[in-house]
């Protein structure tokens, strides 16, 4: 049985998210939406929004709305 690479998950959490912000998601301005407040039991575990906080929230836009791909 393998060990879960528990640093690799810890990682993944709210506050190495480039769109955490005291708090708040900031992931749902991006869609034209008021930013969220993260509910606590969520901070610790990250979310499916995670950007790592070394890729600029625009670039990740670009890269989901043509798909990774720019022509």
């Amino acid at each position: 049985m393998t060990k879960p690479n528990l640093q690799k998950h810890y990682k993944r959490n709210c506050t190495n998210c480039s769109f955490y912000e005291e708090g708040y998601c900031r992931y749902f301005e991006l869609k034209r939406m008021k930013r969220k407040k993260v509910p606590e039991d969520i901070i610790m575990k990250g979310c499916k929004y995670y950007t790592d906080a070394e890729l600029h929230p625009l670039l990740w836009l670009i890269v989901e709305k043509f798909k990774g791909e720019i022509i």
